[in-house]
């Protein structure tokens, strides 16, 4: 049997792609950008302020977005910090804010936003967005059936 892949229809992408344009705009707009993605770092969905080549971009932002968390998940659990788990990653630069949260079942969403946004409201947005999203968000596990023993 083949592997089992993730494949979304051009409705669903093209769905949560118009849900991330609302939120971008509610962020600020021309300066921010958004991605959804798998917590493997797969982009699900992007809007926003990108570079000329946006998919690259947005890519791009997927596997900074995916490492970031990925740390963040980690940090918190066992002996080092015994934090709990994680509910947001804030990276603050020169120039912009990267934020990144739980965006339902395997999925993760990243903003980029400029540094004169309010992170506090960032934060709310996005918390607000994935609590009335969350279903909808998610990504399936990965799964490779292999076949069984003897045959």
């Amino acid at each position: 049997m083949a592997p089992e892949t993730l494949e979304y229809s051009d409705q669903q992408l093209s769905g949560c792609g118009e849900l991330l344009e609302k939120l971008v705009a509610r962020l600020g707009g021309t300066e921010a950008s958004a991605v959804l993605l798998a917590r493997d770092g797969v982009r699900r969905a992007h809007a926003g302020a990108f570079a000329d080549k946006a998919v690259d971009s947005a890519d791009r932002m997927a596997a900074m977005g995916s490492g970031l968390y990925s740390l963040g998940r980690q940090g918190g659990h066992g002996a080092v910090m015994e934090a709990g788990g994680l509910r947001q990653i804030l990276v603050e630069m020169d120039g912009l804010f990267v934020m990144a949260v739980s965006a339902g079942y395997g999925s993760v969403l990243v903003v980029r936003v400029p540094r004169s946004a309010d992170p506090n409201l960032v934060g709310y947005e996005m918390t607000t967005f994935v609590k009335g999203m969350a279903e909808y968000l998610g990504t399936p596990d990965r799964r490779i059936d292999t076949p069984a023993a003897g045959q």
